[in-house]
């Protein structure tokens, strides 16, 4: 949250059952990002924890991200 204003655009992918790095932790980031008016993406994902594969919900979302991100000069 220190350096939010530093990042460049980021894309935010978290299991809502990690236990090792609390979801709360992507939430704050997420607002800060917001707040900020970063270009950023958050989603959760209900099931999964801290290392899951990348699959059907998370791959389209990853390539529609870089997409945009280049039709915004990125």
């Amino acid at each position: 949250l220190y350096f939010a204003d530093r990042l460049p655009p980021v894309q935010i992918h978290h299991g809502e059952e990690d236990n090792v790095v609390p979801p709360s932790q992507s939430a704050r980031l997420a607002e800060k990002l917001e707040s900020l008016g970063s270009f950023h993406e958050y989603f959760t994902y209900p099931d999964m924890g801290h290392e899951f594969p990348l699959g059907p919900l998370q791959i389209p979302r990853i390539i529609l991200f870089a997409e945009n991100l280049l039709r915004a000069g990125f």
